[in-house]
């Protein structure tokens, strides 16, 4: 508690400090071939203006352009930038005095960048009571979005223990199916040792039978032989 009694006026002073700021823009003006992209620009005071080379030769190489630098002492004709393969950009950071820039390599017209509109300033203030008031509302849904958070982990975990159950299920699901496949193997092969022994007895069972038949023809022919001598 006493660190939040800190933290708050802290908090209080960045707030009101930070509404004061002021956030600058970035311009882009292309120097082509032709020269500016355009001739004039309006922008606010502290905006910057990024002047780039986009004059490529045909072999692919940039054509070098020359920005003036307004802020070079003494200015003179011969105060630029040079814009090439090495740095084909060059910024410069701008207020309100208003600036005329030149490319000093081409005799192309120039460009004017001045100040239009200010853009409008937000001048409403924050109270250390307002700030506190927005803070605990702020920490009041970051506990609400933590209990949230907590309960999406809790409900994590209990799914994450109903999938390792599920998956330990499977698991034996599967070492079952693996027993009865090793179980089905051998009843098949055990199948098709019984099924090997019944021909085998067919086959011998058959021998058997043909031999009985053999000598029963053989007992016939003899009791016949015998009748014919006796004469009975």
């Amino acid at each position: 508690m006493s660190e939040m009694k800190y933290i708050l006026p802290a908090l209080a002073i960045f707030a009101i400090a930070g509404i004061e700021m002021a956030y600058a823009e970035n311009f882009t003006v292309e120097m082509t071939e032709n020269g500016f992209s355009q001739t004039s620009l309006s922008i606010a005071d502290g905006d910057s203006v990024t002047f780039v080379n986009t004059h490529v030769k045909a072999n692919g190489n940039i054509e070098p352009h020359a920005i003036s630098d307004p802020f070079a002492s003494p200015y003179t004709e011969l105060s630029y930038w040079i814009l090439s393969n090495s740095e084909t950009s060059h910024t410069y950071t701008l207020n309100c005095d208003g600036y005329e820039f030149f490319d000093r390599f081409f005799d192309v017209p120039s460009i004017t960048i001045e100040c239009g509109t200010s853009a409008p300033e937000y001048t409403g203030e924050y109270t250390l009571l307002s700030l506190q008031e927005e803070l605990a509302e702020i920490t009041a849904d970051l506990n609400l979005a933590i209990e949230e958070a907590g309960t999406l982990q809790n409900s994590m975990t209990n799914l994450n223990g109903i999938i390792a159950n599920l998956e330990y299920d499977v698991s034996e699901r599967d070492t079952t199916i693996t027993d009865l496949e090793v179980q089905l193997t051998q009843v098949e092969t055990a199948n098709d040792n019984l099924e090997t022994e019944k021909a085998d007895l067919i086959i011998e069972r058959d021998g058997w039978k043909q031999l009985s038949d053999n000598w029963y023809a053989v007992a016939l022919e003899q009791v016949r032989v015998m009748v014919e001598v006796l004469g009975l």
